[in-house]
């Protein structure tokens, strides 16, 4: 989190909403909350999500002056597409998600595109489950309100012609990247000579400071470096804790220390 100036939002994602209004109104920088926004972002990214499913799934959901938004995110770019419910016959809310993987490296803000539909017919739901799925609709909006491409509406909002997404007149700047030059200028000491080799590889490019989370979007581990399409992940030494929740998901997780030969890394 370091790379995106967050610190003092560390430990947001286990806030509620007011204390994040309480922490805006007391420190108002548009700023610090974009890049937060862009770091919970990468958070919902999935590995393996199909890019062809995905935009139809994205044009599935929103009308077409919504989904064309999406186009604007560079590639390579991430992806992923989530369903929350209340209970297994509740309506549900679907939350997408594309960024450019160039925004991760060299952090820019304009890099992610996000759309959140809610389901609002709950003429199957409880008066309980119908506000869990609201308030959990409202958090995403208040988390995700700071980034320019981020679309919220109900199904009866799109259904009814009262959602509008404003097109936008142009791309986002291009943000320069300069690949496995901009990872060694900042990766940890400890993982400086597996980078470098893998540089030398011309290895595809890591995540630097990966936080892998939960499906609520909390983080739950961290590695100096991922590839979260490839779900693998490399930690540093203190961040030897976090093994366990890689590995509990699927992921090949490896202490730096332990890569003696980096070449099998990606086999």
């Amino acid at each position: 989190m370091a790379r995106f100036s967050v610190e003092t939002l560390r430990e947001a994602h286990v806030e509620d909403s007011f204390t994040w209004l309480i922490r805006f109104l007391a420190e108002p920088d548009r700023g610090l909350w974009s890049r937060w926004a862009l770091v919970r972002s990468a958070g919902h990214t999935q590995s393996k999500v199909d890019e062809s499913e995905w935009k139809a799934s994205l044009e599935a959901l929103l009308p077409s002056s919504g989904a064309e938004e999406a186009a604007v995110i560079g590639r390579p770019r991430l992806l992923g597409r989530h369903v929350f419910k209340a209970n297994d016959s509740g309506p549900p809310v679907t939350l997408m998600v594309a960024i450019a993987a160039a925004s991760l490296q060299a952090p820019h803000l304009d890099g992610a595109f996000l759309a959140c539909v809610l389901d609002d017919d709950f003429a199957g739901s409880t008066p309980a489950e119908a506000e869990r799925v609201w308030n959990g609709f409202l958090r995403l909006h208040n988390l995700f309100q700071f980034s320019r491409y981020a679309n919220f509406a109900t199904r009866r909002q799109i259904d009814t012609g009262a959602f509008v997404a404003e097109a936008p007149a142009a791309a986002p700047p291009v943000v320069e990247v300069t690949g496995w030059e901009e990872v060694l200028s900042l990766v940890d000491g400890e993982l400086r000579p597996l980078a470098e080799h893998l540089a030398e590889n011309d290895r595809p490019l890591p995540v630097l400071g990966f936080e892998l989370t939960d499906e609520a979007g909390a983080v739950i581990a961290e590695a100096e470096l991922g590839w979260p399409e490839l779900r693998i992940a490399v930690l540093r030494k203190d961040q030897r804790g976090f093994l366990s929740m890689f590995t509990s998901g699927a992921w090949r997780a490896f202490m730096a220390a332990e890569v003696t030969e980096p070449e099998k890394l990606f086999e």
